[in-house]
């Protein structure tokens, strides 16, 4: 193996920008790395394609992370057709939505503006057929592009 190969491939990531990592802070919290099997959490989504919802589009993950100074929180909700996983996902909601959670808390002007700091974009497991965007919580349900 060539020299250049194994140096593209040391830090190729960095000069691509795929590979900043960020070590755990307030914001970065690794403790569940368990849950998050094939992403590293500190770094950034690697490639992915997935269908838009409204419209069946294909998108790269990557497109609907833009750098925008806003956080970006990704919800993976799984099967939500799945009573017992719906359950899981309407309960963090319901955590998401108290007035003492960090998405209020860190809220720029006060309830319903958590949206001027983060960002949700949420990611459902299913045929798109049968994916029932209406049933997802009021929260989960951004805007039609995401």
């Amino acid at each position: 193996m060539c020299r250049g190969y194994r140096a593209f491939n040391t830090f190729g990531g960095f000069t691509s920008g795929i590979g900043v990592h960020y070590t755990p802070s307030m914001t970065v919290k690794d403790q569940n790395q368990d849950l998050a099997s094939g992403i590293v959490i500190g770094e950034r989504f690697p490639p992915q394609k997935f269908l838009r919802a409204a419209d069946a589009w294909p998108f790269d993950i990557q497109d609907l992370l833009p750098s925008d100074f806003r956080f970006k929180i990704v919800v993976f909700t799984g099967n939500f057709s799945d009573p017992v996983q719906k359950a899981r996902v309407e309960s963090m909601v319901k955590d998401l939505e108290r007035p003492e959670s960090f998405l209020n808390h860190y809220a720029t002007s006060g309830k319903g503006s958590a949206n001027l700091r983060f960002d949700i974009v949420t990611v459902s497991q299913g045929r798109k057929e049968e994916f029932q965007f209406m049933q997802l919580p009021v929260l989960l349900r951004c805007h039609w592009s995401k």
